[in-house]
């Protein structure tokens, strides 16, 4: 299969995905054409995001496909009478048909197959043999849908050294002593998902600006992202809601310029682990989820220097 910079990300996102159950069949289904992968499918349910589709595949009856090769977005080897039905449901019985019996051992489940975020539905699968009447037992998977990531707080903590102007998102400080940092926290929701898919990542990026005296822009404002400011690295996610990024010690530009430093969350930067693995098992491009237009800014002013004193002298 085709190797590309993404190949490492889904692998990332399946070991994470160990805690849906054991472990079945291995599947080297080509999901994602423009990147290649190979899926390990659980045993339990699939998480899945709101919006985006994806395919379910199923094993073929050894005996009647004995030499069944799942690489490529479609396996081959699959006996020419083989065929798969799909219901969902609580049972294959009393179930709803979405996918009439075909020659084909995979369904492609579109968004409006799917229940609302928070829910989940039950699909089945059944094989037969179109030579033969007998019928075996139905096999079932149970996809849960998830609400997209989102960020739902965004704020500088204001440590030790700054004075909070608007607490959370405007900070300044008189450049006394050494130069000092902070930190800013990011909460992050992601209704339906289990505790142990919630890891994330997402993009900051920040803005140096010179000021005049009257601390209005002198000049244009240059990117300092690759100093103070992080990108979203979609193969390496940090677990947890609650969020930070530790912002180093910013310094002035120069001794005598008032300087403002301004953080803003890159736009559409935020993914999941759900949501990588949604999205590359539905043969989409990985697109991050949009993040809040808040800005978070830090300003140094150099300490004032006191001139001497001034009188008229007795003789003048």
């Amino acid at each position: 299969m085709r190797t590309k910079n993404l190949l490492k990300v889904a692998l990332t996102m399946m070991a994470l995905f160990v805690f849906m159950g054991v472990q079945a069949q291995t599947i080297n289904h080509d999901n994602d054409p423009a990147h290649g992968t190979n899926y390990v499918e659980a045993a339990a349910n699939t998480y899945q995001t709101v919006g985006i589709g994806f395919r379910l595949y199923v094993w073929p009856d050894v005996v009647y496909s004995p030499n069944y090769d799942g690489t490529g977005n479609v396996g081959t080897n699959i006996n020419a009478n083989s065929r798969w039905a799909w219901r969902t449901g609580a049972d294959w019985a009393t179930g709803d048909e979405v996918k009439a019996a075909a020659n084909e051992n995979f369904i492609a489940v579109t968004p409006a197959m799917l229940p609302a975020a928070n829910n989940s539905r039950t699909f089945w699968v059944l094989e037969t043999h179109s030579l033969i009447s007998c019928e075996g037992a139905a096999t079932s998977h149970e996809v849960t849908v998830v609400d997209e990531p989102n960020v739902t707080a965004y704020a500088g903590a204001g440590g030790a050294g700054w004075t909070a102007i608007t607490p959370g998102t405007e900070f300044r400080r008189c450049a006394t002593g050494a130069d000092i940092g902070d930190q800013l926290n990011i909460t992050i929701a992601e209704a339906g998902a289990p505790a142990a898919a919630n890891s994330y990542t997402f993009g900051i990026t920040v803005e140096q600006q010179a000021l005049d005296a009257n601390l209005n822009p002198d000049g244009a404002p240059s990117d300092v992202t690759a100093a103070f400011g992080t990108s979203a690295t979609p193969a390496v996610l940090t677990a947890g809601l609650n969020q930070s990024h530790i912002i180093p010690a910013l310094p002035l530009i120069a001794a005598n310029t008032p300087t403002r430093y301004t953080f803003t969350m890159t736009a559409n930067s935020l993914y999941s682990m759900i949501s990588i693995r949604s999205q590359l098992r539905a043969n989409v491009a990985t697109a991050g989820f949009a993040v809040p237009a808040t800005t978070v800014t830090y300003t140094i002013l150099p300490t004032p220097s006191t001139g001497p004193i001034y009188h008229i002298p007795n003789a003048f």
